[in-house]
């Protein structure tokens, strides 16, 4: 907002309208206000009469007192549990190699848990995953990055895990594991707004939806390219859609500054396919060749018979292994000329 006292103008430069666009502005996609506040609770409770729909939890986090926001969230968190009867399970979709990844049904939100091994060619540890996930705390995350709630030994209650999830649970992260009684204590836990992922949303959704969330998925991509963020794995299954229809990147364990990456010029792509094209002739017909000792063919000339040269004959050889060659080596199809 700009006040001119000369001309005595008010220009104003963005203006929202609606609930639904105050909310993306306070976001869980957006980095922190951290407002200078003396009553916390007084900005808070203005808000919440601007935005009812939107928790308390998730306004304390916006504005930077992201404490008092993971206290207020496990206390939901717990009422919920109180008021509930649905078991936790393996999240759908596509099963992650770092994260292993499980929700509530009737909760909207992920539980994402490090795994203690990772298969090839995936090559990280523990502790440079969760420096990828600080990373992304402490950046500028422009609407397109997920904002994750990070605690340690949560307390769960172990009938309300389903027995798929436990086996999960068992095999790929059991240093983080502990039973406690009828409790399940999960050592460290990243918890994060459930979207759904791209890749089952693009299967579902209808021409006009589907051509609108590739072009959110490519803007996604030019924002994070903007903020200095390479997202590194670019997979349709590592981005989420929010309600709105906002494509938002989740997956952080190949994240890096744009500025440490080096990216090189590639063949074009017309070039890499006739040179595999080529190379793949060359082999199938090496493949169909019986005998090493190719010779060139004498080029056929029009209105007479092309005829194969002969082999010289070789002397014959002693033994079993010389009756069961033969006197004579294969001759060459027509087809087998060497390039």
């Amino acid at each position: 907002m700009l006040h001119s006292p000369a001309s005595g103008l008010l220009v104003i430069d963005t203006m929202l309208f609606g609930e639904d666009e105050l909310q993306m502005l306070f976001s869980f996609a957006r980095a922190y206000f951290l407002v200078d506040m003396e009553i916390p609770s007084a900005y808070v409770q203005f808000l919440r009469s601007l935005m009812p729909r939107k928790p308390r939890s998730e306004i304390y986090n916006a504005l930077g007192l992201q404490k008092q926001g993971k206290n207020l969230f496990y206390r939901d968190f717990l009422a919920h549990l109180r008021h509930s009867s649905d078991k936790f399970r393996i999240a759908p979709g596509i099963k992650g190699m770092v994260m292993l990844v499980f929700d509530l049904p009737s909760f909207p939100f992920v539980f994402k848990v490090i795994k203690d091994f990772y298969p090839p060619p995936k090559e990280t540890t523990r502790e440079l995953i969760k420096s990828k996930y600080l990373l992304v705390k402490q950046h500028d995350r422009v609407g397109r990055m997920a904002d994750t709630l990070e605690y340690s030994n949560v307390a769960f209650p172990r009938v309300r895990f389903e027995e798929e999830l436990i086996a999960e649970l068992k095999h790929f992260c059991p240093s983080l594991l502990e039973e406690d009684g009828d409790d399940l204590v999960i050592r460290h836990v990243y918890i994060e707004r459930r979207m759904i992922p791209l890749n089952i949303y693009l299967q579902e959704a209808e021409p006009s939806r589907m051509a609108h969330a590739v072009i959110e998925y490519g803007n996604a991509i030019k924002d994070l390219v903007a903020a200095n963020i390479f997202p590194g794995d670019m997979l349709w299954k590592n981005f989420g859609v929010t309600r709105n229809g906002k494509v938002v990147f989740y997956d952080y364990d190949e994240i890096e500054y744009l500025t440490d990456c080096n990216f090189r010029k590639g063949a074009h792509a017309s070039q890499r396919r006739g040179r595999d094209v080529g190379r793949d002739l060359v082999q199938r017909r090496q493949a169909r060749c019986l005998s090493r000792d190719l010779r060139p063919l004498p080029a056929r000339q029009p209105g007479r018979a092309r005829r194969l040269p002969e082999a010289p004959r070789r002397p014959a050889r002693r033994g079993v292994l010389a009756r069961a060659q033969g006197p004579h080596p294969r001759r060459p199809c027509a087809r087998c000329v060497p390039l």
